[in-house]
């Protein structure tokens, strides 16, 4: 999958840069083309490999999809408030008009295969993009991925379980899970999906973070990976066996981790 580079980007943000309406718009729309750009350009690279290497994973296995990044309400207050889950006294309508707004210039372009709503922090938000969903019918699935603060809750210190399972008879949304959370609770957040999901059938989905810290507008090494030195990748397997079906990495992962991810992925 290739995700836009939207996650941060919305038409207000832009305006106060001193951008037009238009102009914002066109920079949100741009990102779509980017990323279809790259899709087309990247098979247009391998038809020839394809065409003689039939046994290569590699090759077999293309980039197929182009997700539209909406990232969390709280991205666009700057404040790293979608580790926290406070978003002062925002409301669910003030959230919602906020995706809509978003999501409709960026679905003006051609070849969006998903909607990704991700790092949502909280039940507020998911509650919102639950009645937003369920109220617009915006012509392409979507996914809902959580930060996670530990094991077994979100940033706001919801539980995962009741975020998820808001979105058990959202036939629109296909997969639900976590990202940008260390790597380390991925195996929790993904039990916690399980029981919020309570059999329906969307699928679990992971992405986090290296493990790294956000504070004061800066990654930190954290005393996860000073201890233990975790290689991203070496616990793929588990998150596998979890049932994680959409696997790849989130702030701070490199091309070299996407790679070794992807190894593993297609080895099993």
């Amino acid at each position: 999958m290739a995700t836009s580079a939207s996650y941060q980007a919305w038409n207000e943000g832009f305006t106060k840069l001193g951008y037009t309406s238009s102009e914002a718009d066109g920079l949100l729309r741009r990102s779509i083309q980017l990323a279809v750009q790259a899709k087309n350009d990247y098979l247009n690279s391998i038809k020839d490999t394809r065409d003689t290497h039939q046994d290569s994973h590699h090759v077999d296995l293309p980039i197929k999809l182009v997700a539209a990044s909406c990232g969390t309400f709280g991205a666009s207050l700057a404040n790293g408030s979608e580790y926290t889950g406070d978003f002062g006294n925002t409301t669910v309508e003030q959230i919602m008009d906020f995706h809509r707004k978003r999501l409709q210039t960026l679905l003006l372009e051609d070849g969006i295969d998903v909607i990704a709503f991700e790092t949502i922090p909280s039940l507020l938000e998911a509650t919102a993009i639950e009645r937003l969903l369920r109220t617009e019918n915006f012509g392409c699935p979507s996914w809902i991925s959580f930060v996670g603060k530990d094991h077994h809750h979100v940033s706001s210190g919801d539980l995962m379980k009741d975020c998820v399972s808001l979105f058990t008879n959202t036939s629109s949304v296909i997969a639900v899970g976590c990202n940008c959370c260390p790597p380390d609770i991925v195996e929790g957040l993904l039990e916690s999906c399980k029981e919020g999901l309570n059999q329906s059938n969307q699928l679990l989905m992971c992405y986090p973070n290296s493990g790294e810290e956000w504070k004061n507008h800066e990654w930190h090494s954290s005393n996860l990976q000073n201890e233990t030195g975790m290689d991203l990748a070496s616990i793929v397997p588990r998150w596998i066996n979890k049932g994680a079906k959409i696997i790849g990495g989130c702030c701070r992962v490199t091309p070299m981790d996407i790679q070794a991810i992807s190894n593993i992925v297609q080895s099993r």
